[in-house]
């Protein structure tokens, strides 16, 4: 099977997408050897890019590697991400905050409340 390498900051997602993939086909992720367990996003892009093995990674963080052609996207589809989108209670909400709210959700930031 494939060496696997991801980075420890974000360790649980890919695990719980691997495991689900692999799950769908009868493999146990037992059979799967992680190959490193990198600190960064950027040091696995890295790995990945010098042949050590396949990683599920942000699209957003291998970008720059698509667009050149060092790196190819695998046409699998994976579950799709879920965000919050949060802010500090207690802090004044800021125009930029309430137009960067806006360009995301469509809506307006709520307005500031005291407690």
């Amino acid at each position: 099977m494939a060496d696997f390498c991801r980075a420890a900051s974000a360790a649980i997602r890919p695990v719980q997408i691997l495991t689900a993939l692999l799950r769908e086909r009868g493999i146990a992720l037992s059979g799967i050897e992680v190959a490193l367990v990198l600190p960064t996003n950027e040091t696995v892009r890295a790995a990945v890019e010098a042949g050590a093995g396949v990683t599920l990674i942000s699209r957003m963080a291998v970008a720059s590697a698509l667009a050149a052609g060092r790196l190819v996207a695998i046409d699998r589809p994976l579950p799709k991400r879920r965000f919050l989108m949060l802010r500090h209670k207690e802090r004044y909400v800021t125009a930029a905050e309430r137009e960067f709210v806006g360009l995301v959700t469509g809506t307006e930031a709520p307005p500031q409340t005291r407690q």
